[in-house]
């Protein structure tokens, strides 16, 4: 069967011939069986076929208008809200289609993917939402667009909706794959956007992908992978600099929000997905993130202390962005040494009653937290800024705790601590 010739735009693509739609219903039977493995019965031109539960036929060609970020001037709002209420019910009619047409939708139809991405990106951060225009009306209309978004991609995320709505687990894993309904940017995008406001949900959504669909552990692995190459193309734009002051206003306001998007956008896919952490740690980016903090984060904050004149956008709102992404930047390193090290120690029981393996991952979760934060030494400032949100004495406790074997390398050869010196002195400025 040609699917080509059996689509019709706004109308089911199973037609009978002469062009006349089919009276009859497909007779979807009533089964707890995968809708995967199941055959829809149509009628088409008097003759009874059998037809996949998934197939391209059961996509219907539509047009879905981009979402875009909303203009501030009044008089360009109507035709923005024009354009999203377009959205709005391609989202409504997606919503509500059954179970096997909103698969075969979404697997079929690129244009879909390719507004879904689209949106994802340019939906507001929790950050961003003080930018939005003032208006009543935008602001409802980016809500409703959000949460209609938030909806999809949860359907598209779940592979059991009812007993009667299913799909095999290792259907529901090849098809979001290969056909690219999920990826490393757009998960990435997923959590920037709702992990505050739904995060258990997405959590449970994430664990499910990850689980049914290992490749995904391989494209985090190679996403972590590249951060340095981001985060070395950054270093050479501020840090050639004399302590970024050759920077234009322009220029400092592109860098503070590309930096921001990245640090929050990593801390939002950790607060949700905590085990993917671990590539994080086994690559050496926590070290990485440390030494980009100590080298960019002081030239960007002192070439936003020099601007006495600027005024769009307002130096508090740079200064606010920058500050969060010196939040989530150590957030990150947090989390992952949280997840990795530290949590495990308070969990289990010491290293010295442990037995066996229990006992040596014990003790290598206590030796990963004292060579990331030995390394990290070196970087002044990030240390600063991260002892005074995250004691690391205290964390060193811990670490002793859980396992003494360790304790005489968290002291001093001369007796003291090995936590000590001017990195102890708190403060937050660059002075």
């Amino acid at each position: 069967m040609d699917c080509e010739d059996i689509r019709t735009k706004k109308t089911s693509g199973f037609r009978m011939s002469g062009g006349a739609k089919a009276k009859t219903r497909p007779i979807i039977p009533e089964s707890a069986t995968p809708i995967d493995k199941l055959k829809i019965t149509i009628n088409k031109g008097g003759v009874i076929t059998e037809v996949d539960a998934i197939h391209a036929g059961w996509a219907e060609p539509r047009e879905y208008v981009p979402f875009s970020w909303p203009p501030d001037e009044p008089v360009e709002q109507a035709g923005w809200l024009a354009g999203v209420e377009l959205l709005i019910e391609d989202l409504h009619w997606l919503l509500r289609r059954p179970y096997h047409r909103f698969w075969s939708q979404v697997v079929y139809d690129l244009a879909l993917a390719e507004c879904l991405s689209t949106t994802l990106e340019t939906l507001p951060r929790p950050h961003e939402l003080a930018l939005l225009p003032a208006s009543p009306a935008v602001r409802q209309a980016v809500q409703q667009v959000a949460l209609l978004v938030l909806k999809l991609a949860l359907r598209m995320a779940t592979y059991k909706e009812s007993k009667e709505n299913q799909l095999s687990p290792a259907l529901f894993a090849q098809l979001v794959y290969d056909n690219y309904l999920w990826d490393m940017a757009r998960l990435m995008d997923l959590c920037a956007v709702y992990s505050v406001s739904n995060c258990q949900l997405l959590s449970r959504q994430l664990e499910s992908l990850f689980t049914h669909q290992p490749a995904y552990v391989q494209d985090l692995q190679l996403t972590v992978l590249e951060l340095p190459q981001l985060l070395g193309r950054v270093e050479e734009r501020v840090a050639g600099t004399e302590l970024g002051k050759s920077l234009s206003w322009t220029e400092l306001w592109d860098v503070v929000q590309y930096v921001t998007d990245l640090a929050t956008s990593l801390d939002a896919f950790l607060r949700v997905y905590p085990a993917g952490s671990v590539p994080f740690r086994e690559t050496g980016v926590l070290v990485r993130i440390a030494s980009f903090y100590d080298t960019v984060i002081p030239r960007l904050w002192r070439r936003l202390e020099a601007e006495t004149q600027a005024e769009v956008p307002p130096p508090a709102e740079v200064r606010r962005h920058l500050l969060l992404c010196r939040a989530a930047l150590i957030s990150v390193v947090r989390r992952a040494l949280e997840y990795c090290c530290l949590e495990p120690l308070r969990e289990e029981q010491t290293a010295t009653e442990a037995v066996g393996r229990n006992r040596e991952r014990l003790l290598d979760c206590g030796e990963r937290y004292l060579e990331v934060m030995t390394e990290c030494l070196a970087e002044q400032h990030f240390m600063a800024d991260y002892h005074l949100q995250h004691p690391v004495n205290e964390d060193v406790l811990t670490v002793r705790q859980g396992c003494p074997d360790l304790y005489p390398f968290t002291e001093r050869r001369g007796g003291g601590r090995w936590w000590g010196g001017p990195y102890t002195a708190l403060y937050t400025g660059y002075g």
